[in-house]
C-alpha cells in the first residue's frame, strides 16, 4: 500500500482525505470582500476575532473527537445540544456563558457545512 503524506505539511496520513483538514492548507481569498466597503471595515474586524474564535473551537473540536464525519442525523443531535446549553445559559443570564455556548454552536454549524462539503466533493 502507497503511503499517503500531506502535500502541505508533509505529514503521513492515515486516509486520503485528511489532507483537506492540515492546518497548513492555504485559505482561498474571499471573493466577496472587494465588495465590503470602508464603513464596514470595523464591523467586519470584529466579526474576523468572533470567526477566530469558531476556528479555534473546531481546532479544539477536531484534537477533542478525531476528525470525523458524522451523518446528518448525528450532526442535527449535536447542534441541538449545543443551541439547548445556549438556551439554558440565557435563561440562567450567564453571559459569559451563554457567549461561549454560542461560539460552540457556530463551531458545530461549521463542522456540519465542512462534512456537508467533504460529502459532495467525493461524489
Amino acid at each position: 500500500m502507497a503511503r499517503l503524506i500531506c502535500k502541505h505539511c508533509g505529514r503521513d496520513m492515515a486516509n486520503a482525505w485528511e489532507e483537506d483538514f492540515c492546518l497548513k492548507k492555504p485559505e482561498k481569498p474571499l471573493p466577496f470582500l472587494q465588495f465590503v466597503k470602508p464603513a464596514a471595515l470595523t464591523s467586519l474586524g470584529r466579526m474576523s476575532a468572533v470567526l477566530a474564535e469558531v476556528a479555534l473551537e473546531r481546532t479544539r473540536q477536531d484534537t477533542k473527537h478525531g476528525i470525523n464525519r458524522p451523518d446528518d442525523g448525528q450532526m442535527m443531535l449535536i447542534l441541538a445540544e449545543e443551541v439547548g446549553e445556549a438556551a439554558r445559559a440565557s435563561q440562567e443570564d450567564y453571559q459569559s456563558k451563554l457567549r461561549e455556548e454560542l461560539i460552540q454552536v457556530a463551531a458545530v454549524a461549521v463542522k456540519w457545512v465542512e462534512t456537508l462539503d467533504w460529502r459532495m466533493k467525493r461524489t
